[in-house]
């Protein structure tokens, strides 16, 4: 039995608690272990929330109970979210955070051995990607869209509504926060290309070096003759790696109609990774929301449990097959 402490049951945290409890029996054949959340930590515990376990306001806790295997950080604060990771390393415990910030602001976390698979793209494993997937490669560049709040403030802008309105859709929708300037400003998006720029190049990046530009002046029109162009403006967050070293970016960038990037609708999100063996690789999907940012967390829960308690060979349930269809046959 693996047993976690989650700190933070908002939105996300309460997403990772259902898929814990919705596929217990298919992540324990998984990895070996039950996977059981033993406490959570909360800010308000007046506020009623629908789990079985014991919550607590006292994050500390977490630390010292011996039995808490694994730490699971989804408060959002900067500075707690750094002192329980580097707790949770000097005494053993696996830690994992969805906090892109805390990982931008502390670099040499994303080369250790906690999980932040959740920190960029959602439920896209982008994170994975680098480690594993491309571990072969030499990653020359990188392009994204990673800001799923401001590409559909701009594909609303697109049809015609002001970034104003377009922003307040976006927040009555749950897909931006009360204040979103940490969006539309192109800091939340500088804050991932970091991450994925620190993982693919190895080293320490300087978060005032980065030319950040937001959304915040576009325009209508700009959108509109972008589109007579035959082009598409995106927020676009960029790494490439040259002669003269790393140029690191992120801001409004006109791309071709038929560009993948382009092609990224709504909230969703998109990156290419370019390997100096593989070339470009292209990936998409839910960029943020409660379920694909948790699907995210468990399968850094999974890796760890895997890491620590490696399961043992064991006999595999049958599979039942649905009935095939007959082969058709040809007529003379």
């Amino acid at each position: 039995m693996l047993q976690i402490g989650i700190v933070g049951l908002g939105c996300v945290g309460l997403s990772v608690v259902e898929i814990l409890n919705k596929h217990a029996d298919l992540l324990a054949q998984r990895c070996g272990h039950q996977l059981v959340v033993k406490k959570g930590v909360v800010r308000d515990l007046s506020k009623k929330r629908p789990v079985d376990f014991a919550l607590s306001a006292n994050a500390d806790g977490l630390l010292d109970d011996p039995q808490i295997d694994l730490i699971v950080e989804l408060s959002g604060q900067v500075d707690l979210a750094y002192k329980l990771a580097t707790k949770a390393l000097e005494r053993g415990k696996g830690f994992i955070t969805a906090n892109k910030a805390m990982l931008a602001k502390h670099q040499e976390l994303i080369h250790s051995s906690i999980g932040f698979e959740a920190s960029v793209g959602g439920g896209i494993p982008l994170i994975k990607a680098l480690k594993e997937g491309l571990a072969s490669n030499a990653i020359v560049g990188i392009q994204g869209v990673v800001n799923g709040t401001c590409n559909f403030i701009l594909e609303q802008m697109g049809l015609g509504q002001s970034l104003e309105s377009a922003l307040q859709k976006a927040q009555e929708l749950g897909y931006a926060e009360a204040n979103a300037h940490l969006d539309t400003s192109g800091q939340d998006s500088a804050h991932k290309l970091l991450i994925l720029s620190s993982l693919a190049f190895g080293g320490r990046i300087v978060f005032e070096s980065m030319a950040i530009r937001g959304i915040e002046q576009i325009t209508n029109a700009d959108l509109a003759h972008a589109k007579r162009l035959g082009y598409t403006l995106k927020l676009l967050a960029q790494a490439h790696k040259g002669v003269g070293g790393l140029a690191l970016s992120v801001g409004p960038v006109l791309l071709p109609q038929g560009h993948l990037l382009a092609q990224v609708r709504g909230v969703m999100n998109g990156a290419i990774f370019v390997g100096d063996s593989v070339g470009e690789t292209f990936y998409y999907g839910a960029g943020a929301g409660g379920l694909a940012t948790a699907s995210a967390v468990v399968n850094d829960i999974v890796d760890f449990c895997k890491q620590k308690h490696s399961p043992k060979p064991k006999d595999l349930p049958k599979i039942a097959l649905a009935p095939q269809p007959p082969t058709p046959t040809m007529s003379a």
